[in-house]
């Protein structure tokens, strides 16, 4: 079972990704969304993975929501 902070992040990344269309006034804005998502996405799945040592799951969630 997902810790329930995982999960709101996930939903919230989610919902993100739904959202973003490159916009013709300002195309550079759907890169850089892009490129934030795509590292929050990173970052999570470093501290699933064990990659970032001492971090657990919720606490890695919990500083990738605090981001959005």
């Amino acid at each position: 079972m997902m810790p329930p902070d995982l999960a709101a992040v996930l939903h919230d990344l989610a919902r993100d990704v739904q959202r973003l269309i490159p916009d013709r006034r300002d195309p550079e804005a759907f890169f850089v969304e892009k490129s934030e998502i795509a590292a929050r996405l990173r970052q999570l799945a470093q501290y699933s993975s064990g990659t970032v040592r001492g971090c657990s799951t919720v606490f890695a969630a919990t500083e990738v929501r605090n981001r959005l």
